[in-house]
C-alpha cells in the first residue's frame, strides 16, 4: 500500500457519522444512514473527540463513502485531502483510526450487508460493493461479520440486527 497503491477495503462509520454531525457539515446519504448498519462490528473512538476530525479527512471519506465501489488509490484520497501520501496515511489513521484501506473495506460490507438484508444474491453483492469476486467477498465479510454471507442470509438475527 505505497504510494499510489490501490485501496480496496473498509466500513464502520458510526464515529465517522458523529465527527462529521459535530462539525455542523451534513454526511452524505450513505453516511447518515441508520448507526445500526453496522451491526458494532468497529469502534471508531480512536482516542479524538468528535470534532477533532480534519476537514481534510473529512474529504476523504466523504469521497470514499461516494465511490467505495469502485477502486480508490491512496494518491486519490490523499490529492482529495490536499495531503502527500505518507502524511495522508498517518493522519488517517490517526484520527479515524484504522488506515484507508481497512476503512474502505468496512464501508463495503456494510453495505453488502443491507444488500444482502433486501434478498440480493452474494454474488452480485460481491460486485455490487466493489470486491473482486465472490470468493474475495467471502473472505472479507467474514473476517468483520463473523459469518459467511450465506449464514448472514440464512440467520434470522440478521434482520433483527440491520432491520
Amino acid at each position: 500500500m505505497r504510494g499510489g497503491g490501490v485501496v480496496n477495503g473498509g466500513n464502520g462509520n458510526g464515529a465517522v457519522r458523529q465527527r462529521i454531525r459535530a462539525t455542523g457539515q451534513s454526511a452524505p446519504d450513505n453516511v447518515a444512514q441508520g448507526e445500526d448498519d453496522m451491526g458494532g462490528v468497529v469502534d471508531y473512538a480512536a482516542g479524538n473527540s468528535s470534532a477533532s476530525m480534519s476537514r481534510a479527512i473529512r474529504r476523504s471519506i466523504v469521497l470514499i463513502e461516494s465511490s467505495f465501489a469502485q477502486p480508490v488509490s491512496l494518491a486519490t484520497l490523499a490529492a482529495a485531502a490536499g495531503l502527500s501520501v505518507s502524511r495522508f496515511a498517518t493522519l488517517f489513521r490517526k484520527e479515524v483510526g484504522m488506515p484507508p484501506h481497512r476503512y474502505v473495506c468496512l464501508v463495503r460490507i456494510g453495505h453488502a450487508r443491507r444488500l444482502l438484508r433486501d434478498g440480493v444474491p452474494p454474488c452480485a453483492v460481491a460486485t455490487e460493493v466493489g470486491f473482486f469476486d465472490q470468493s474475495h467477498f467471502g473472505r472479507h465479510f467474514r473476517r468483520v461479520v463473523g459469518v459467511t454471507p450465506g449464514h448472514f442470509v440464512a440467520s434470522p438475527e440478521s434482520e433483527r440486527a440491520l432491520g
